[in-house]
């Protein structure tokens, strides 16, 4: 196998000055440093999760510090003043590959010693058992390379999009105190998308509600808001506070096997709405490794199965941005912040506060406004018990 069949230090410079240039793609990265062939690659990668996990940014100035003695100039420019691509997926996929190719050659180069001296029944049984050893060990998901010039260009498409724009295919997120109406504004989102979209599925993890609340909710809004029967919505599925805490990843940061068996259930569904965030995240809420891991499961999911995820989180206590880890909000692609209008207990002020994907452009404008609840007056009639307030 011939040596420039093992890797390509061009590629990893795309990779690297990528993610040093927009270190949101790095938050997604599926690489280890051993992916990289170049050692000073590795390196600069190794002083990248270092950073990332200390929740500093990725300036010249603290990798130069991170890397110390290992630091080239000559090296670290060659990478920063590359190619960049917000299309990092593929590339991590050639590198991963190469890494691939390289463990089996070595692997060959240590058998064609093994070999020397032994029977064909012992070649037999070595190549067996080492074949064997080989396919136990973890791969990787296989892809397809295509010219540029064949590809088909494709604009971003949205959920709802004239109500409040959610990007297909990604992660993104609601942040905001409790009492605003977090679960009010997604049970609309499901109906709403589902009007114009029949035949898909939406499913919503309401997990601080129990479902005949979300069901009393999803009823008023069909009634007093969207002109519509709620009986027409049997594609809308929801699960409540009924069920225990489903979290992903443990209190020591690492992944169960809780997502492989969500991902299972709802391969038909392609709307997934999850509240609050913290409802499937066990780790440590301030760990940047943590987090980050955890948000790295759902933007791949949302990636390669053509998954809309929304997920819901609490803002901090001063209400000024979400609450945990950095890593969190780093992972989405678009944040909506609501805020309460004073006087108003219809409407919800909405701002959007990260905007990877344009939204702000489709809607020309950064805040807006839009009805959440049904009107005071029909809710009171409506209302039979007690409970059922807002949040």
């Amino acid at each position: 196998m011939s040596n420039n069949s093992l890797y390509d230090i061009d590629i990893e410079k795309v990779v690297l000055a990528s993610y040093i240039a927009e270190p949101s793609l790095f938050i997604s990265s599926k690489l280890e440093a051993k992916a990289f062939f170049f050692v000073f690659h590795k390196e600069l990668y190794q002083a990248l999760v270092s950073l990332y996990d200390k929740d500093l940014p990725f300036e010249t100035a603290l990798i130069k510090k991170e890397l110390g003695n290992k630091f080239n100039d000559k090296f670290f420019n060659d990478v920063t003043q590359h190619n960049t691509t917000i299309n990092i997926d593929k590339y991590e996929n050639i590198l991963i590959e190469f890494n691939e190719k390289r463990l089996i050659n070595a692997k060959f180069e240590e058998l064609a010693l093994k070999l020397r001296g032994l029977s064909i029944p012992e070649i037999k049984a070595l190549l067996l058992q080492e074949a064997q050893n080989m396919f136990n060990v973890s791969d990787y998901d296989l892809f397809e390379m295509e010219p540029i010039s064949e590809i088909q260009g494709e604009k971003t498409e949205y959920i709802c999009e004239d109500w409040l724009p959610v990007p297909k295919k990604t992660v993104s997120m609601i942040v905001a105190n409790g009492g605003v109406g977090k679960s009010w504004i997604i049970i609309q989102l499901a109906l709403r998308h589902l009007i114009k979209n029949p035949n898909e599925k939406v499913f919503a993890w309401l997990s601080e509600d129990p479902k005949g609340l979300s069901k009393f909710r999803a009823n008023l809004i069909c009634n007093d808001i969207l002109d519509d029967d709620i009986n027409k919505f049997s594609n809308f599925m929801v699960t409540g506070s009924e069920w225990e805490t489903f979290h992903i990843i443990e209190e020591n940061g690492s992944l169960n096997s809780k997502l492989e068996l969500m991902k299972a259930k709802l391969k038909d569904y392609s709307v997934i709405l999850l509240d609050p965030l913290i409802g499937f995240y066990g780790g440590n809420e301030n760990s940047n490794s943590q987090a980050r891991k955890f948000m790295q499961q759902f933007t791949r999911w949302a990636a390669r199965e053509n998954k809309t995820i929304l997920f819901i989180h609490h803002a901090d206590k001063l209400g000024k941005g979400s609450r945990g880890a950095s890593a969190i909000v780093d992972a989405v692609r678009l944040v909506y912040e609501i805020d309460i209008i004073e006087n108003d207990n219809e409407q919800r002020k909405f701002k959007i506060g990260k905007d990877n994907y344009g939204v702000s452009d489709l809607l020309g404008t950064k805040e807006f406004e839009r009805i959440v609840f049904p009107s005071s007056k029909n809710q009171k009639k409506k209302r039979s018990s007690k409970g059922r307030g807002r949040r």
